[in-house]
């Protein structure tokens, strides 16, 4: 529902010439049947709801109404996409709807959702900026242009998807210690940390076991929070620069309840999950930082992301430039909105500049652009701050459980809180995932039948042949003993 005047939706952008693409998913509420979309818009546009084109006024035009009808389920999530130009003078576009039974108007915010999952497959449609072999191309634009194969159809290039041990968590800290000042890392660097005098061990969980990786889950840590200068925390030398990030992809996650949420009133509003900068210095000196509430934090300049309206409640990620107390970061407007176990993520990916929130399976993905980066082996501090004096404040006033930093960026299927390993074992080497191997390779005709019309086809391809499907028993060439293993495998397959 914008209207821009003769102007544009931000000063970068030219009056006279623009577009925009809104995407995401629309959720129909308990009327089943017609729905009829209205479009107003100076000047053209494109609207599709559920893969179908309802309407299509590619053109220049006066403030102009448009419609198209569909028929909906109730209570059903639909993707949604509208396209939109302008060929100068006036700037406006609108969407209306009139589902059954109820009066025509602007589509609601609640029935509107950005990080759509259409095909279910339990990674956000939003996630396919997502590009795991770093090849400065998206992962889901590799598969959709034949660049990278994906068999399993899950969205991973088969080549990310073949991990038989994934290699994540540089640093791992599951607070399963019986007790003691010491925090136990379970990941391959031993960087285990110091609690201060606060922190306690509770059984208070989240879940058991942790749906990634099926280890039990018996203890987490409340840190205890008691006052603006004082709550609990632990404290992780990195002297070997294990947890040392700066310009690379990385991914903190970890459960996180509260027992206070935040407002933007004061500095004390500011909830810090972790920081990574050598202590004491400002935050200029800021390897990464992780808030779990932003509360009044508007120091990051430039702020990408969610740049107005705050609740104090926004996930935020920002970084030091070297520079004094410079920052720079991203807010997210995803919130932690009540009291109970919440799992937060968020993804650094360099390669195609963008940061992905995460709170429980709600994720949000926002462009940015790179500015400068500190990179120091200074501790990382869990559960607060720490100002350029010393003096610690900025504490996550809860529990925490389950907290793991890892390089590069985990895909959203490989997080603790995603059931069961989404990766796939390569036994044989061949660089296909197990289970897209055929099940039956002398089958060569695909009738579900070993016998004489698959040795028809290895006779067609008889000779040498590199790496073809005829070759069955892998030599390089296809003849007798193809046909040897052929007869070896007659029968229903």
């Amino acid at each position: 529902d914008f209207n821009w005047g003769d102007g544009s939706p931000d000063p970068i952008v030219p009056n006279e010439d623009f577009s925009v693409r809104w995407t995401g998913a629309i959720t129909t509420p308990t009327a089943a049947g017609t729905y009829t979309f209205y479009t107003i818009t100076d000047d053209g546009l494109r609207l599709w709801v559920n893969d179908q084109l309802l309407i299509d006024e590619w053109h220049a035009q006066s403030p102009t109404e448009h419609s198209g009808a569909i028929a909906l389920a109730a209570n059903t999530t639909y993707l949604v996409r509208m396209d939109y130009r302008e060929d100068g003078g006036g700037a406006e576009a609108r969407l209306e709807w009139e589902p059954p039974g109820s009066a025509r108007a602007v589509i609601p915010t609640e029935a509107l959702d950005p990080t759509a999952d259409t095909d279910g497959d339990g990674i956000p449609d939003t996630c396919a900026l997502v590009d795991c072999n770093d090849n400065g191309t998206p992962d889901l634009e590799d598969i959709a242009l034949g660049f990278s194969e994906d068999c399993n159809g899950n969205c991973i290039p088969d080549e990310c998807d073949i991990v038989v041990v994934p290699g994540y968590g540089q640093g791992h800290w599951r607070f399963e210690e019986p007790g003691g000042t010491t925090v136990l890392d379970s990941g391959p660097n031993a960087l285990d940390g110091t609690l201060n005098a606060l922190p306690t061990r509770t059984g208070d969980v989240p879940v058991d076991p942790v749906p990634q990786t099926a280890l039990a889950n018996t203890q987490s840590l409340a840190l205890n929070w008691q006052s603006g200068t004082s709550g609990g925390f632990f404290t992780v030398p990195d002297t070997g620069g294990a947890l040392s990030m700066g310009n690379q992809d990385f991914t903190i996650e970890a459960w996180v309840k509260l027992d206070h949420l935040s407002t933007t009133a004061g500095d004390n509003q500011r909830q810090f999950l972790c920081q990574k900068k050598t202590l004491p210095s400002q935050d200029g000196q800021i390897d990464y930082a992780l808030l779990a509430q932003r509360g009044n934090n508007s120091g990051p300049s430039p702020n990408f992301g969610k740049t107005s309206g705050f609740s104090g409640r926004e996930l935020q990620l920002y970084f030091g430039t070297g520079s004094g107390s410079s920052t720079w970061g991203v807010t997210s407007n995803l919130e932690i909105n009540d009291l109970g176990w919440h799992f937060v993520s968020v993804a650094y990916d360099t390669t195609v500049n963008i940061v992905r929130f995460g709170i429980d399976n709600t994720f949000e993905t926002i462009l940015f652009n790179d500015n400068p980066h500190v990179t120091n082996s200074g501790p990382l501090r869990v559960g607060s701050h720490q100002n350029g004096v010393g003096t610690n404040n900025f504490f996550l006033r809860g529990t925490i459980d389950e907290l793991r930093i890892s390089r590069g960026v985990v895909p959203v299927a490989g997080l603790l809180n995603a059931a069961g390993t989404s990766f796939s074992e390569d036994a044989n080497g061949d660089g296909i995932p197990d289970e897209c191997a055929a099940s039956c390779p002398a089958d060569l005709d695909g009738s579900g039948d070993v016998g004489f019309g698959d040795i028809l086809v290895i006779i067609g391809a008889w000779g040498p042949c590199g790496g073809c499907a005829e070759d069955l028993n892998g030599n390089g060439v296809v003849d007798f003993a193809d046909i040897l293993v052929v007869i070896g495998a007659w029968g229903p397959c």
